[in-house]
């Protein structure tokens, strides 16, 4: 399987990948994933700090220009990026397990007769080609913007358009993984989003609520 075909070629690559859906490969794949994120959040968030601190230096009177604290904040840093790759890896792993077995019910209520690992390696599947994809469609957009008003809206064009392919890869891959049509997997992905919709106005007026 070439990289990109799972992407390419979604209604080719799931069927032929369903009778090697593997928890151990499943796991694996989202774990390297929140790693290599991770570390890249990590790494971003190291130098804005470091340039936060460039300007804010001369406010500190010379403080951090003692090589001690410079040393400290050095080590804090590293240490910081550690836990957030620590923490990455294990919010994707089990929000990623989540969101499968979410998928997995939802579909056995439909009449998919998949099983969860089915759902959860199909899904893990397309990861890498979307983030490549993703980060090429990011440097395209950077030369658009230069491009007045037509730029713009291409990259509003382009962004739509991946956002709605990438639908169609995920309605693919419930599809094959529950044995039913992309249909009902296209329902199962709109119920989804209405149950997180709710959920999350739900939260929002929690959260905005007065108190007497």
């Amino acid at each position: 399987m070439g990289f990109f075909d799972v992407l390419l070629k979604p209604n080719d690559v799931f069927p032929a990948e369903k009778p090697n859906a593997s928890m151990g490969k499943a796991v694996k794949r989202y774990a390297v994933y929140g790693l290599v994120t991770g570390l890249i959040a990590g790494i971003i968030l190291f130098f804005v700090l470091g340039a936060l601190t460039s300007i804010v230096g001369p406010a500190a009177g010379g403080l951090l220009d003692n090589p001690l604290v410079g040393a400290g904040l050095g080590a804090l840093g590293i240490v910081g990026i550690v836990l957030l790759v620590i923490f990455s890896v294990i919010w994707t792993v089990i929000w990623s397990a989540i969101a499968a077995l979410v998928i997995w019910i939802v579909s056995k209520a439909l009449g998919g007769t998949g099983e969860f690992k089915d759902n959860y390696y199909l899904l893990s599947l397309p990861l890498w080609p979307v983030l490549a994809g993703t980060l090429v469609l990011g440097i395209v957009s950077v030369v658009l913007v230069f491009i007045p008003v037509l730029g713009w809206l291409l990259i509003g064009l382009i962004w739509l358009a991946w956002i709605v392919y990438m639908l169609y890869v995920t309605v693919t891959a419930v599809s094959v993984a529950n044995g039913f049509s992309k249909l009902k997997a296209l329902g199962v992905m709109v119920i989804l989003f209405v149950v997180w919709m709710i959920i999350s106005f739900a939260t929002g007026l929690g959260r905005f609520t007065p108190v007497a």
